[in-house]
């Protein structure tokens, strides 16, 4: 979502004249920054009154004092920009709530039939149990590749007919946990190898695709577990097989 940009008009003056200008408030600044992202459509409910509270403040400065008008009437927009953030804040700290009582959806063992499995959680479970992984990353988690991407993982996956959070396990083991420098520099979450070496990818959600499809291309030829899919050397090496299927375990069975 893109704010409509705001000119001002001479930003001496309007901080000279303005306590408004002068003191943005920082908390709802804050506030607004924290929760843009994760509520979009409800931020956009209350986005009229917010522009409408700015322009008013910023792009009419008074060259002496407001007026008594103008002042009831900022004061009642303010009042209408506040509870919207109040409403936003509370649904998100809800929201946030729910979240944290989410336990991992997996329970697979390596000879389960795991690849084609349906996965019973939401793109924000899968992102938020994801963000928890990536929490002892070496990577930043907001700058993680793998960061964010559950829908993602969801959507290609729902395509070619395969499991999502063996998608994501996939990726941890490949990438370490997103820190690779194949992640870090060529999108490439996954492993994937072509004639020229490590492959790169226009996008990390080019990569996931192209690791979906793989996946669907070996669950035709009758591979159904991780346990077969390691051991047939179609992912990993042979030798790196037991490592492998054991870290990929792991992984699913935190998602």
């Amino acid at each position: 979502m893109h704010l409509p940009k705001i000119n001002y008009p001479n930003s001496y003056r309007t901080r000279k004249t303005l306590v408004i200008a002068k003191k943005i408030p920082y908390k709802t600044t804050k506030v607004l920054t924290d929760v843009i992202s994760s509520n979009e459509n409800k931020i956009k409910k209350a986005l009229p009154a917010i522009m409408l509270f700015t322009s008013t403040y910023v792009q009419h400065p008074q060259t002496a004092q407001i007026s008594k008008a103008n002042i009831a009437t900022n004061k009642a927009i303010g009042n209408i920009l506040k509870t919207n953030i109040k409403k936003i804040r509370k649904k998100d700290i809800s929201v946030t709530k729910s979240l944290n009582n989410i336990k991992p959806f997996n329970t697979f063992t390596k000879s389960s039939k795991s690849l084609t499995a349906k996965y019973n959680g939401s793109a924000e479970e899968l992102d938020f149990l994801i963000s928890k992984l990536l929490e002892k990353s070496k990577t930043g988690k907001k700058n993680n590749p793998l960061f964010g991407k559950g829908k993602v993982f969801i959507e290609s996956a729902e395509r070619h007919g395969v499991n999502p959070s063996l998608l994501v396990a996939i990726a941890m083991q490949e990438s370490g946990r997103g820190s690779s420098s194949a992640a870090r520099n060529k999108n490439n979450i996954g492993g994937l190898v072509g004639k020229h070496g490590t492959i790169r990818f226009k996008s990390v959600d080019d990569c996931i695709e192209s690791m979906a499809k793989i996946i669907e291309r070996h669950t035709k030829n009758n591979i159904e577990s991780i346990e077969q899919l390691g051991n047939s050397g179609k992912y990993c090496a042979k030798s790196a097989a037991p490592e492998w299927i054991k870290n990929v375990v792991f992984y699913i069975n935190k998602l």
